[in-house]
């Protein structure tokens, strides 16, 4: 299965450094914080706030687990989005497998067809 965690982490590691590094985080909970900066950490991303929330917060720590996605406000070209890099290739094997129908058209766990 996919590491999540090392995924974004692979994003915020990997950011051009002709990309400005704002943009809207996306968390788990569909909720959206907008950012101007950050900081990376193990399993976490410190992101800074250009103004404070309701509760006069301008710096948020986020578990890399809990994004959803990344929203980029730039109005730069695709090609400048080339310096993200991929390290990892999805872990296909550790996905759940399911039996395929024999050549009697049943799944082999399927019991016997009665007979009247």
């Amino acid at each position: 299965m996919v590491d999540l965690t090392a995924a974004w982490r692979n994003v915020f590691a990997s950011w051009p450094p002709t990309l400005p590094r704002t943009g809207l985080l996306v968390l788990a909970g569909q909720e959206t914080v907008p950012f101007v900066d950050f900081l990376l950490g193990e399993s976490f991303v410190v992101v800074e706030r250009d103004k404070p929330d309701a509760q006069g917060a301008r710096k948020l720590i986020v578990a890399l687990a809990a994004i959803t996605a990344v929203k980029l406000t730039t109005a730069e070209e695709l090609s400048s989005l080339q310096g993200f890099t991929a390290t990892a290739e999805p872990d296909f094997a550790s996905l759940p497998s399911y039996p395929s129908r024999g050549s009697a058209g049943r799944f082999p766990s399927d019991p016997p067809p009665r007979r009247l």
